[in-house]
């Protein structure tokens, strides 16, 4: 019963290169002008001595502006990466202490929807079922979600099993932390909700080939999201209240629109668009003025 992605499960993946792609441009060329401004600074330096930031023409304030969000972002990024792995500890200590035998109901359904092996039963009243696991994705179904009548468990199971197959745990880990480096990049955050939207339709599009609509429609209006120890860890799970509406939306009319950033976001991505942009000018003539004893 094991349903298998499609062309446009594949492709909700789109968002995630996008961002990298734009992260790795925007990274690659602030690199090199931070290395040629930090040649160039350091040459002034030398030449005429430690004056204030805000004198010369053009003044040097805006360099160390530059180097500050550059540190910034890799500061950004080590934070979001001990985050992570403290909220990924604190997960495998909680399903190592809650875990139970598999019931019979739930190892057969598993198998049957191609997780044979891969499911952990999680002893808890709360309905709940989430993918973990970066290199070798596991699904963690509460023993609660066994109040669920066969096609919805399974809905569940199959939604979980495309989470599994397109290893959605990493890649969330991924996008967060392209995300996490390069803050100041537009758009970014708006491309990272788009991803995990559009793996989330993608999963419920294999659950609804599975077994039908009605199912899907009710495991998601049934299913929590997971429980408060699995907060701010690398999970992929059905029970996604964010996006809950949108993807009842999206049973009901397949072709329903993701929607667009709201005013603030397109705001952010504006501004920081203009700052990026006007940092580079300032950097053209600051490097015209004193030419760094490199080439760009």
């Amino acid at each position: 019963m094991s349903a298998r992605p499609g062309p446009r499960a594949r492709s909700a993946d789109a968002p995630l290169w996008s961002m990298i792609a734009l992260a790795c441009g925007v990274h690659g060329a602030f690199a090199t002008v931070a290395c040629c401004l930090a040649a160039a600074v350091a040459a002034r330096l030398a030449a005429t001595g430690w004056p204030p930031l805000w004198e010369g023409h053009p003044p040097m304030w805006p360099a160390a502006a530059i180097a500050l969000l550059w540190s910034a972002g890799w500061l950004h990024r080590l934070v979001a990466a001990a985050r992570l792995l403290a909220a990924a500890r604190r997960l495998r200590a909680s399903l190592a202490g809650a875990r139970v035998e598999p019931p019979e109901r739930l190892a057969r359904l598993a198998a049957e929807c191609g997780l044979e092996g891969r499911v952990t039963a999680v002893s808890s009243g709360g309905m709940f079922a989430f993918t973990h696991g970066l290199l070798h994705p596991r699904v963690a179904v509460s023993t609660g979600l066994l109040a669920l009548r066969d096609e919805e468990l399974r809905a569940v199971l199959l939604h979980e099993g495309e989470h599994v197959r397109n290893r959605d745990p990493a890649k969330a880990v991924l996008a967060s932390l392209v995300h996490a480096r390069n803050f100041y990049v537009p758009f970014l955050g708006a491309w990272r909700w788009r991803f995990i939207a559009a793996r989330e339709l993608a999963a419920d599009r294999v659950a609804q080939a599975g077994v039908g609509r009605g199912p899907v429609a009710g495991a998601l209006l049934r299913v929590a999201e997971g429980p408060p120890w699995s907060a701010g860890a690398a999970v992929a799970a059905m029970g996604s209240a964010g996006l809950l509406e949108l993807r009842v939306r999206r049973l009901e009319d397949p072709g329903a629109p993701i929607p667009v950033p709201g005013r603030f976001d397109r705001v952010w991505a504006v501004a920081a668009g203009s700052v990026l942009v006007a940092a580079l000018v300032w950097a053209v003539f600051f490097l015209s003025a004193y030419p760094p004893p490199c080439r760009m």
